[in-house]
């Protein structure tokens, strides 16, 4: 199995681990009943490691290498 493929299985876990997490958590939510005024708020980071590949096709004459570089990435909700 080469590194891509390795990398590709574990992201594809992770991605279902957070979605059952994240379906855990609204479900806890929705059995509140509120009254009256509600503020919410959230945030999350996301950190994506830079990333090198290659890509070798046979049906291409050239084979391409490179490099992904990402930033740190944030986002925020608030809600009334």
């Amino acid at each position: 199995m080469s590194k891509i493929q390795g990398d590709t299985k574990m992201i594809a876990r992770l991605g279902f681990l957070t979605t059952a997490l994240l379906c855990a958590v609204s479900a806890t939510a929705l059995a509140q009943t509120t009254s009256g005024f509600y503020v919410g708020g959230g945030g999350g980071v996301n950190w994506t490691e830079d990333s090198d590949f290659t890509a070798n096709d046979p049906s291409v004459p050239f084979n391409a290498t490179g490099e992904l570089q990402f930033d740190t990435g944030w986002a925020a909700v608030g809600q009334v």
